[in-house]
C-alpha cells in the first residue's frame, strides 16, 4: 500500500473514532463542572431550607401531642388574653378557642386559632396589634372587625372581634411542653426606683431567660429593655439582678409582679410604637388652617411663622402657598419631626426699614380636595427699634399654685408677670409640658384637660423684649386622679340597732362608706346631704334639689345633668384645689342645722373583699339578685352590726365571674 493511501486510511480512522468517542470525551471534560455547580446550588437551597426550619422551630407554638394541640392552644389563648387586658386595656374581654383552625391540619403542623371579643378605643387596638406582631411567633391576625358604638364621638369605643392564628409544628422546641406559659416568666423580688438613672431588679429565677446582654421583658403594661444581667452574690435561691436603661419604664416596678420574656421578631427590631402608623377610620376630621409665631417684630428682625393644618386625616399630603404677602416673603412646605406637613414662612426686615404693616394670606392644598383651605388674612407689623437701656432687668412672674383635679376636668389659670422696663412680655410653656397643654403668649392664659391620672409638672416661662432678652419661670404641679364618684356605687340599705344605714362601696380604694340620715358628706366633686334611706334607694339633697339613688347606681348620678341650670363641667378654677373629698376628711363635720340623731357621719370601712376593678364587666349589680338585708320597716332592728354579719352575705361588688374560662 502506498504511503498516500496509508495516510488516507489513518485519517479516515481518526475521523471515525472522533465521531464515535468525541461527544463522550467532551462531556467528560466540560460536563463535570456544570454538574458540580448544579449540586452546589441544590445544597445551598437545602441549607437555606434547614436554616428556615430551625428558625420556625423557635417561633412555633408547643408541639402537638398525638395530633392534638391543646397545650399550644391554652398557652396561646392565655398570652393573648394577658396582652389584650394588661397592654391593650380591653374591657368586657373574652378569648376563646376557634374551632375553624383545626380543620386545616397539614402534615407536621396544626393551626391554632383563638377568637378575641371586647371593647376598646382605636389607640388600644393599635397598641395591642403592635406588641402582637412584635412577638417572634409563627402567627398572624386573620380577621379583625371593629364596630363603632357612637357616630358622633371623635374617638368612639369600639366593639372588637379578632381571630388570631398560630402554628404548632411537630418539631417545636421541647421546653414549650414543659411549662404552662407561652414565654418564660419570673417574679421580681425588689422594687425599682423611677427616680434613679439606672435601676436594678432582683429576680427569684431567671434560668429560662437567655443570657444575652440585652433583652426585652414585659412587666404588666410596661416593656423594659434590660441592659445587663448578673447573679446576686450570696443568694441561695440563685437570684439574678437586672439593670435597665434610663428610658425604660415610665413608672416604678413593684415587687412580686411577674416579668415575661418578649422575644422580638427580626422584622420588628428597632421599631417603636410611635413608628407603628395606623389611621383611625372612625375619627371625625375637620381640617383647620392655623398660623403660629410672632406677628409683631422690630425692624431688623425676621418673621418666622409656621402654617399648619389641624384636624386633617394622617398621611394626607399638604402643600402651602402664599396669597397676599409682603414682597420678598417666602413659604416652604416641609415635614416636621411629628410627621406633619407644615409651611415655614420667612421674611427678613432691613435695619433701616421704615415701620409698617402688611396683610398675610396663606392657602393650604390638601391631597384629594379640589378646593384650597383658607383662613382670615393675618396682620403683620414691624415697629421701630427701641432704644436699649443701660441694663435690661429680667421680668418677674407671679407665683402659681398647685392643682388637684379629677381626670376630664379642665385646668385653667392665668400667669402674670411684671417687667421693670415695661417691655412687651411673651408667655410660653417649657419643654416637658403635658401633651395638649397650651398658653396664650400674650395674656398668659393656660388651659389643659387631663385625661389620665398622675402627677404632672408644668413650667411657664415669660420673656421680655429687651436686649439682651431676659426671662423668668414658675412651675406648677398638677395632680390628676380618677373621679371617685364614678366608681362609688350604692350597694345596700340596711337597719342596724333600729337606725337605717346606706352602704356605698368605693371600687378604686376597695373600701365601704356608711351613711345615716341627715349626714352631710363630700365625695370627689359631689357634696350632698342624706334626706332619707328607703328599702332599695337613698334620697340625697344636692344643693336645693333632691335626687334618688337606687341600689347598683353610682354617685355619678348625683352630678348635675348637661341640661341643668348649672354647667355640667366645672373648671378647676371654680373651686379651690385645697378642698378635700370625703375620703380626705371625716364626713362627721355637720352644719348647725343637723339633728342629734345624725351624729354618726359617713364612715369608711376597709373592705375585705375584692374590688370591682379586679373583675370583668360581666358582674351583676345589686339589682340583679334579691337583697339579703331588710330595712327598718320590714322587721325589728338587727342585733348584729354590719361587721358581724356572716361573710357569705355579699354585696354586688363581691360577686365575680371568672375572668378566664377554664380550658
Amino acid at each position: 500500500m502506498k504511503r498516500t493511501e496509508k495516510m488516507l486510511v489513518g485519517g479516515l480512522v481518526l475521523v471515525l473514532f472522533g465521531w464515535l468517542v468525541g461527544p463522550s470525551l467532551l462531556d467528560l471534560v466540560t460536563g463535570s463542572g456544570a454538574r458540580h455547580e448544579k449540586q452546589k446550588l441544590s445544597l445551598g437551597r437545602e441549607l437555606a431550607q434547614l436554616t428556615k426550619l430551625n428558625e420556625w422551630k423557635k417561633q412555633s407554638l408547643a408541639a402537638p401531642e398525638d395530633g392534638d394541640a391543646h397545650r399550644a392552644e391554652e398557652q396561646y389563648r392565655n398570652w393573648i388574653w394577658a396582652l389584650a387586658e394588661e397592654v391593650g386595656a380591653f374591657k368586657e374581654l373574652n378569648v376563646a378557642p376557634n374551632s375553624r383552625g383545626g380543620s386545616r391540619r397539614g402534615r407536621g403542623l396544626v393551626p391554632v386559632q383563638v377568637q378575641l371579643t371586647g371593647l376598646a378605643k382605636f389607640g388600644d387596638v393599635r397598641r395591642f396589634l403592635f406588641h402582637f406582631y412584635q412577638a417572634d411567633l409563627l402567627h398572624q391576625v386573620i380577621s379583625l372587625r371593629m364596630k363603632s358604638k357612637s357616630q358622633q364621638d371623635n374617638d368612639p369605643e369600639l366593639e372588637v372581634t379578632l381571630i388570631a392564628e398560630g402554628l404548632s409544628l411537630s418539631y417545636a422546641a421541647e421546653e414549650l411542653a414543659g411549662r404552662d406559659t407561652l414565654f418564660a416568666q419570673t417574679r421580681l423580688t425588689t422594687e425599682s426606683d423611677e427616680a434613679r438613672l439606672k435601676a436594678v431588679l432582683d429576680l427569684a429565677d431567671a434560668s429560662a431567660f437567655p443570657k444575652e446582654k440585652s433583652l426585652l421583658v414585659r412587666v404588666g403594661d410596661q416593656y423594659v429593655e434590660i441592659n445587663a444581667s448578673e447573679k446576686v452574690a450570696d443568694d441561695e435561691d440563685g437570684a439574678v439582678r437586672w439593670t435597665f436603661a434610663p428610658d425604660g419604664p415610665a413608672r416604678a416596678l413593684q415587687a412580686d409582679t411577674i416579668a415575661e420574656l418578649v422575644p422580638v421578631a427580626e422584622s420588628m427590631t428597632g421599631i417603636a410604637l410611635k413608628d407603628y402608623k395606623l389611621v383611625n377610620p372612625f375619627a371625625l376630621y375637620e381640617a383647620t388652617l392655623v398660623v403660629f409665631g410672632f406677628k409683631e417684630i422690630t425692624v431688623g428682625q425676621a418673621f418666622r411663622l409656621r402654617a399648619l393644618v389641624e384636624g386633617v386625616r394622617p398621611g394626607m399630603q399638604t402643600t402651602f402657598e402664599l396669597g397676599e404677602h409682603p414682597p420678598g416673603m417666602t413659604i416652604e412646605t416641609v415635614v416636621n419631626d411629628d410627621g406633619e406637613y407644615e409651611g415655614r414662612i420667612a421674611w427678613q426686615t432691613e435695619e433701616d426699614q421704615e415701620p409698617g404693616q402688611a396683610s398675610l394670606e396663606v392657602f393650604a392644598k390638601i391631597e384629594g380636595r379640589s378646593s384650597r383651605l383658607t383662613r382670615t388674612p393675618d396682620s403683620l407689623s414691624w415697629s421701630a427699634r427701641r432704644v436699649a437701656v443701660a441694663r435690661n432687668e429680667r421680668p418677674k412672674m407671679g407665683s402659681l399654685k398647685s392643682f388637684s383635679v379629677t381626670a376630664g376636668t379642665p385646668v385653667e389659670f392665668t400667669a402674670s408677670a411684671t417687667d421693670p422696663e415695661d417691655g412687651r412680655l411673651a408667655f410660653a410653656l417649657a419643654a416637658g409640658s403635658p401633651r395638649g397643654a397650651s398658653i396664650d403668649s400674650g395674656s398668659g392664659k393656660f388651659r389643659w384637660v387631663p385625661q389620665a391620672p398622675g402627677e404632672f409638672q408644668v413650667t411657664v416661662e415669660v420673656s421680655d423684649s429687651g436686649t439682651p432678652r431676659q426671662k423668668d419661670s414658675q412651675s406648677v404641679t398638677i395632680k390628676v386622679a380618677l373621679d371617685s364618684a364614678q366608681f362609688t356605687v350604692l350597694t345596700a340599705s340596711v337597719t342596724r340597732d333600729g337606725r337605717p344605714e346606706a352602704w356605698l362601696f368605693d371600687r378604686l380604694k376597695n373600701q365601704r362608706v356608711v351613711l345615716t340620715p341627715k349626714t352631710r358628706f363630700r365625695y370627689g366633686d359631689i357634696e350632698a346631704e342624706v334626706v332619707s334611706i328607703e328599702e332599695r334607694a337613698v334620697v340625697f339633697r344636692v344643693g336645693k334639689e333632691e335626687r334618688k339613688l337606687v341600689l347598683g347606681e353610682s354617685l355619678q348620678k348625683l352630678k348635675p345633668a348637661a341640661n341643668d341650670d348649672e354647667p355640667s363641667e366645672k373648671s378647676v378654677t371654680d373651686e379651690p384645689a385645697t378642698k378635700k373629698s370625703a375620703t380626705d376628711e371625716p364626713a362627721s363635720k355637720k352644719s348647725a342645722t343637723d339633728e342629734p340623731a345624725s351624729k354618726k357621719s359617713a364612715t369608711e370601712e376597709p373592705a375585705t373583699k375584692k374590688s370591682a376593678t379586679d373583675k370583668p364587666a360581666t358582674k351583676k349589680s345589686a339589682t340583679d339578685k334579691p337583697a339579703t338585708k331588710k330595712s327598718a320597716t320590714d322587721e325589728p332592728a338587727s342585733k348584729k352590726s354590719a361587721t358581724d354579719e356572716p361573710a357569705s352575705k355579699k354585696s354586688a361588688t363581691d360577686e365575680s365571674a371568672s375572668k378566664k374560662p377554664a380550658t
